[in-house]
């Protein structure tokens, strides 16, 4: 014993280390590995059936043959159904099934093409009796001739364009002055550009047209600035004022005394006065007349009729008698007196030598 009479002591002991808890068992990894093989299963069952139904399998469903939109006639779809992989599939009906079909596409391709069918294209189903909507053909419209469309405004146009059933949602429309047409009637009307008239034409295919018209503003309008020309020598200006594009310009004299004192052949006055004209428009030219001749006696030199000047006015000599301004012999007033004097008519010549 040791001391104290306790028992001596053992050899210490040793601590064992501790193990960490077993995970627990659970169900859940196999629930996991279970659906997805069951997801598997089934994508594999419906492939296998879209192969079954496209190759003719089992299934008594197949998909539906596709005749298109204006594509084939009524020949080329029974063709096209006497194909050993369309066994079962027939067309029936005469093409006016055409329920729920646009207007478009009962135009689309040429007349009596199938531009639509029941039961739809590339479904599944049953093979059976196909009906079908035969297409009409194209749209097809006519256009005015120019003579027609000359008369037309452009809301008359597009009344007549609409009916034809003419697509005008972006239709082209341009403005242009024209010396024959009036303002605001129709021009021509065109495909795409001006230059491409389509006036007068029949069965065009309205939904391959690009439609516009050309619409007049009527005749071009010419400024006249016609106050700055007074004074101006009359011929030029009038050669001026056609050369602005003006057709009827004419040149009158002045006789209202407008610009008196001005030199002759200058310009007085313009009408009409300043502004804008069409290029027909009547422009008058006034012009200054010559002035008035100087007061001349009748046995002037200078006395001439060429220049206005009257030379057969009687003037006074300085005897108190009246002398004729004109040319001529000159007579004695007594001998016009009835002639009672004696007064020879004419001069005589007295004649010298023999005889």
């Amino acid at each position: 014993d040791g001391p104290g009479g306790r028992p001596p002591a053992g050899p210490p002991r040793r601590a064992e280390p501790r193990r960490a808890p077993e995970p627990e068992k659970s169900g859940k990894t196999g629930y996991i590995v279970l659906a997805v093989a069951g997801i598997a299963a089934v994508i594999a069952a419906i492939l296998l059936a879209k192969s079954l139904l496209k190759s003719g399998g089992n299934n008594s469903d197949k998909q539906t043959p596709d005749f298109g939109v204006g594509a084939i006639t009524v020949q080329d779809a029974q063709n096209l159904l006497s194909k050993p992989e369309n066994q079962g599939w027939s067309l029936t009906g005469n093409g006016a099934d055409c329920n729920g079909v646009s207007d478009t596409d009962r135009r689309a391709g040429k007349k009596d093409t199938i531009v639509a069918q029941s039961p739809a294209p590339n479904s599944f189903t049953k093979p059976g009796p196909i009906t079908y909507c035969l297409s009409l053909g194209p749209q097809l419209g006519a256009v005015p001739d120019k003579a027609t469309l000359n008369k037309m405004d452009d809301p008359a146009l597009r009344a007549y364009l609409t009916a034809a059933k003419f697509n005008l949602a972006n239709a082209i429309v341009i403005q242009q002055n024209d010396d024959k047409i009036p303002a605001g009637k129709i021009i021509d009307v065109f495909d795409g550009t001006p230059g491409n008239s389509i006036a007068g034409q029949k069965n065009l295919n309205v939904n391959n047209v690009t439609i516009g018209w050309v619409v007049s503003q009527g005749q071009k309008q010419i400024p006249l600035s016609a106050a700055q020309y007074k004074g101006q020598d009359a011929d030029s200006v009038v050669k001026i004022i056609q050369n602005q594009g003006f057709t009827k310009v004419q040149k009158l004299l002045e006789t209202t005394g407008v610009g008196a004192g001005q030199q002759a052949n200058t310009v007085t006055r313009i009408t009409p006065g300043d502004g804008t004209y069409a290029p027909d428009q009547q422009i008058i030219v006034y012009y200054a007349p010559q002035p008035p001749p100087p007061t001349t006696s009748a046995n002037s030199p200078t006395c001439d009729p060429q220049q206005g000047q009257d030379c057969n006015t009687p003037t006074t000599s300085p005897t108190g008698t009246t002398q004729p301004t004109g040319s001529g012999p000159t007579t004695n007033p007594s001998c016009q007196i009835g002639g009672i004097f004696g007064c020879p008519s004419t001069p005589t010549s007295t004649k010298h030598g023999g005889g």
